[in-house]
Formats: structure tokens, sequence, C-alpha cells
């Protein structure tokens, strides 16, 4: 449900939704769901997203930092990324596929885009959103 208090700014809630929690692929499966927002007459597909639910570990003297998905302690394990291609700027799909599915068979869960680097396609993101 969306609203709006000035005809330019909205806000919406979600509610009822019975989804399946979105894991990191060292945890389980990667359900994605279609989002659509609706205003008036107007349907706006935005994307597909996967719903779960993160915390931080602090450990027993507040000084750790360890990641919770979904109320599981996960050990993330990755890499840093740097683009596909140095040419093209930035890649494709086609481009991303390969590397994140090697990056996934390897067993990582968590790819590093550094704040410095170029920043990445939406389909780098829906790949990784894909491959957990």
């Amino acid at each position: 449900m969306l609203s709006s208090d000035d005809g330019r700014t909205f806000t919406g809630r979600l509610e009822g939704l019975d989804v399946a929690p979105w894991w990191p692929a060292t945890h389980g499966d990667q359900p994605l769901y279609p989002v659509t927002a609706e205003a008036g007459d107007i349907t706006i597909d935005l994307a597909r997203t996967g719903f779960r639910r993160i915390a931080v570990d602090r450990g027993p003297d507040g000084r750790g930092f360890g990641l919770v998905v979904n109320g599981v302690p996960v050990f993330c394990r990755g890499a840093c990324w740097t683009n596909a291609d140095i040419v093209r700027l930035p890649g494709t799909r086609d481009d991303y596929a390969p590397l994140l599915r090697m990056a996934a068979a390897a067993g990582m869960n968590m790819i590093r885009v550094g704040g410095t680097m170029l920043y990445e396609s939406p389909a780098f993101f829906a790949l990784c959103d894909e491959l957990g």
C-alpha cells in the first residue's frame, strides 16, 4: 500500500507476506519475488527481491563482528570484486555470469565491491541476488 501526503513523496507498507527467506548460497535457497508499485491506475515493475533478516553479532565482549542471517550465524567467505572487463565499463549479465558462478561454486557467499571502484550495472547485483 502506497500513500502520499504531498503528491510527490510516497511511503509504502508490506503486509501479510507469505515468502520464504533468502539465504546466502552456503546456507540455503535464494527465492526472489517481484516487487511492483501501484499508484492510482499506474503499476510499475520495480525489481525482484529476496527477504531476509540480518543482524550483527558483537560477541560476548562487544568488540566482535559477525553476521547473523535469518537468525543463523554466517561465516562470510568471498573476495574483492574488480570489474569483469576493464575496456567495456560496466559489464553485461553475460560478462558477469561465468565469473559469479565460479565464485558461488568455490563456496563464496559474499562479494565486496570497493567504494572507490566502478559502480556495476543492475545486472551484476541481480546475479548476486540470484546466486546467493
